[in-house]
C-alpha cells in the first residue's frame, strides 16, 4: 500500500465525499487537514477514488529529506 494525498480543488469538501473516501474498501485515512486527506490505499483504490471524485486531485505522497545544516567554510 502506498500513501496518497487527496485534495479538494475548491478547499471546501462535501461531507458526502469525505464519507465515501472513509468507506472505500482498502483505504485508511491517516490525516485530515482543511480540504486535504492523507490516505493509505492500493493503486486500484486510488484510481477508483480519482474517477468517482471529479472535484478532488489524487496524487502519490511526496516526501523530501530534511535539510542539513550548512557546512562552514574555513577561510584559507
Amino acid at each position: 500500500m502506498a500513501r496518497y494525498v487527496l485534495k479538494h480543488r475548491a478547499g471546501n469538501p462535501r461531507r458526502e465525499d469525505i464519507a465515501l473516501i472513509e468507506a472505500e474498501k482498502g483505504v485508511t485515512v491517516r490525516d485530515r487537514t482543511a480540504g486535504s486527506l492523507l490516505v493509505d490505499a492500493s493503486e486500484e483504490a486510488a484510481r477508483g477514488l480519482d474517477a468517482r471524485l471529479p472535484d478532488w486531485t489524487v496524487t502519490p505522497e511526496t516526501t523530501f529529506e530534511r535539510p542539513r545544516p550548512a557546512r562552514k567554510r574555513v577561510a584559507e
